[in-house]
């Protein structure tokens, strides 16, 4: 049955992806009207210019030299035609073929700036998720996406040039670099070689995150034809290279999108893919090749067949990223996989009318990380939009049994109904699972009531904890006008997986010491931050003199524990003893997460489930405690009193409802698998309780 069910799902994602209505034009265009490939057409030329949709990539305008200035006055619409033919190099046909309905037209300067008096005209054309005229590409003529070459015509009759096509500008998927990836030591020649589109931001000196994703099943390409990046706009890829995202990003990311020559699972959806090796090969020499690439900050996602194989790398390579966002996956992760994946920040995409890869695939995903113990799994679950218009959501966390229920604003009010409707086109249920992903229109509050998008959420996440810095031998004491130095930081990153690792490619926020006061300096690394204080003072002679060397600095600290666990409920506190020595300074006791976890005098309180770094700090030297707080009940009776041959219960109190184990300290008592103790011999003995791995000592007394 089960493979009955896959091979449905092969056949749903090849056929059913654009069975849905919508409206015409509905999102707007870009305002460029060039990109970093483009050259400005010539005399009696044009331009052709395409631009990606949620629905796909359109020709919107064409971009006309004038031959001389001409003004507004002078450029109607109605004075031009327009004809085209969209061909299918494949299937050696007009995919459309006659007029282009035009809209608009006015003088432009030669970077798009409508203008009054201007060298270029615009020529603005009908669009849209119906306008099949418009489409650059089309699924018509096989099982995957087929790129359409635009020939066009255009006549204006207010001038005798006869004017002719230059190039195509594809904007924003032309600063995409299409390259095909080959690893000689694979010996299955089958699998050795990937096609990709790389997007490659401009350097700057600092590190940038690197973002994958993965096609779907329409999307892939043909062994035998060149590599077209019809990925990146049969869907909006693309997305990832766009300036919100790039700028949520920290202002640049690396964007790698991978194109499998035939479809990612090679053996089945359920069996590994023959091509995770290449697929790992190609990531290893994109980040080789880059080493601005920041290997802390590596996301992941795919849609359809493409969540099928980031799943596949995430399951094999967890420690890798930073975050992974599987849009309508075709792939359900198994209690083996989840157990992987567990520390991993994952936000499951999908739709509850997703004919294709239902909800057993994709919620039910989110659930096994939860049940594996993932404090850090998110789900972004679409309604239907059958009976009711609004874009709506429900976001799943670990840290509440109930949903938040999220009404998403659309830029056009929606009337027409469907699995979703987005700015009033109606999409199907499996692509609703990533089609407001590419947007960035999921997002959830967060405690602070601030609204956090889909892609913010993925920018904060990071390899690194939190950083540690010891400013033992900093400079903190200036006069106004003295250049800060940061000579002597020492900063330490505490990791993801629980160790802690010295950094020096870090950044230092600019300090301004014309002013007396005091000043926090931030430091920065892998998105995250840390900071400490200098003081500035006035000073009637400013030294310009070497400062004296500070004193050596013998402090030590060490922490009675590394690792604690706490629960939201119960056994929520724990108090861990700082033992320091070569200085009588106090402790200063800090807590990298306090929605998590807080912390006083040693004393950790658990706040919500997640993780945070305690930090204990004696003259700039520390000592740091990974605490992990899991949204979960364990609640015990610290003592218990029972007679010689009777029997009393240990109570305890759990959610969720997992397996507990007691363990009897001496033969006073025997206590069974239900905690039930029976007294043996008068007397003192403990009880171990343990659950999902934390232990707690009942007291029992024996009378």
């Amino acid at each position: 049955m089960l493979r009955k069910i896959i091979g449905g799902i092969a056949a749903a994602l090849c056929g059913a992806l654009f069975l849905c209505a919508g409206s015409e034009v509905s999102a707007a265009m870009r305002k460029d009207i060039v990109s970093s490939t483009t050259e400005l057409p010539g005399q009696a030329k044009f331009n052709v210019i395409a631009e990606p949709f949620e629905w796909g990539m359109d020709v919107t305008r064409l971009l006309v030299n004038a031959g001389g200035s001409v003004s507004a006055g002078d450029v109607k619409a109605e004075d031009f035609t327009v004809t085209a033919r969209h061909y299918s190099e494949q299937a050696y046909k007009n995919d459309s073929q006659g007029a282009r309905k035009v809209l608009d037209a006015y003088p432009v300067d030669e970077n798009g700036n409508k203008v009054e008096n201007g060298n270029y005209i615009v020529v603005e054309l009908e669009y849209g998720k119906n306008v099949q005229a418009a489409h650059m590409g089309s699924y018509s003529y096989a099982n995957y996406y087929t790129p359409l070459t635009p020939y066009y015509e255009l006549k204006w009759n207010k001038s005798s040039d006869a004017y002719t096509q230059n190039q195509v500008t594809k904007l924003v998927v032309d600063e995409f670099k299409l390259e095909r990836h080959t690893d000689e030591s694979i010996e299955n020649k089958q699998y050795n070689f990937v096609d990709y589109a790389l997007y490659s931001p401009k350097a700057d000196g600092t590190k940038k995150p690197l973002i994958i994703f993965f096609h779907g099943m329409g999307e892939g390409g043909t062994r035998d034809l060149k590599n077209q990046g019809v990925q990146l706009y049969a869907y909006q890829e693309e997305a990832f290279a766009e300036k919100e995202i790039q700028d949520i990003m920290g202002g640049s990311a690396y964007v790698l999108c991978p194109q499998s020559p035939d479809r990612w699972p090679t053996d089945g959806f359920e069996s590994e893919s023959k091509y995770l090796q290449v697929v790992k090969s190609l990531v290893d020499k994109v980040i080789a090749d880059n080493t601005d690439i920041d290997t802390n900050r590596i996301y992941i996602g795919g849609l359809s067949m493409g969540g099928y194989m980031a799943s596949r790398m995430m399951i094999n390579y967890p420690e890798m990223f930073a975050a992974a966002f599987p849009c309508s996956q075709a792939y359900r992760f198994t209690e083996e996989d989840a157990k992987k994946m567990k520390n991993l920040p994952v936000w499951v995409n999908c739709s509850e009318v997703d004919g294709t890869c239902n909800m057993t695939y994709t919620y039910d995903s989110y659930l096994k990380l939860v049940e594996a113990g993932s404090t850090v799994a998110r789900c972004a679950v679409l309604e239907s939009n059958r009976q009711d218009p609004t874009c709506r959501m429900r976001f799943y966390t670990p840290e509440s049994e109930e949903p938040t229920h999220i009404e998403i604003p659309t830029d056009i009010p929606n009337v027409n109904k469907g699995d979703l409707t987005w700015n009033n086109d109606t999409y199907g249920g499996h692509e609703a699972g990533w089609i407001l992903a590419f947007a960035n229109k999921e997002f959830y509050y967060d405690e602070a009531g601030n609204k956090v998008t889909i892609m913010e959420w993925v920018a904060n996440q990071s390899l690194v904890n939190n950083l540690v810095l010891d400013t033992s031998k900093v400079k903190l004491n200036y006069a106004v006008g003295e250049a800060f130095q940061s000579a002597g930081l020492v900063v330490s990153a505490a990791m993801r997986d629980g160790s802690t690792k010295a950094v020096t490619d870090y950044t230092v926020s600019a300090v301004d010491t014309s002013k007396a006061g005091t000043y926090n300096v931030e430091v920065s690394y892998s998105g995250k931050k840390a900071s400490f204080a200098i003081t500035v003072a006035n000073s009637s002679v400013q030294s310009t003199a070497t400062p004296a060397p500070q004193a050596q600095n013998n402090a030590v600290v060490k922490l009675s524990s590394k690792a604690v666990t706490l629960f939201k409920k119960g056994l929520n506190k724990e108090k861990i003893k700082a033992t320091v020595s070569g200085t009588d300074k106090a402790v200063v006791w800090t807590s990298s997460n306090e929605k998590v976890a807080v912390v006083k005098d040693g004393v950790i309180t658990a706040k919500k489930a997640g993780n945070a770094v305690i930090t204990a700090t004696v003259d700039g030297v520390s000592a740091a405690c990974k605490v992990t707080v899991k949204n979960a009940t364990f609640k015990v009776n610290k003592n218990l009193s029972v007679k010689k041959g009777k029997k009393a219960k240990i109570k305890v109190t759990i959610s969720p409802k997992k397996s507990v184990k007691f363990k009897a300290s001496n033969k006073n008592i025997k206590v069974n698998n239900k905690g039930v103790v029976t007294g043996v011999k008068a007397g003192k003995a403990a009880v171990t309780v343990t659950y999902m791995g934390v232990k707690f000592v009942v007291n029992v007394k024996v009378k």
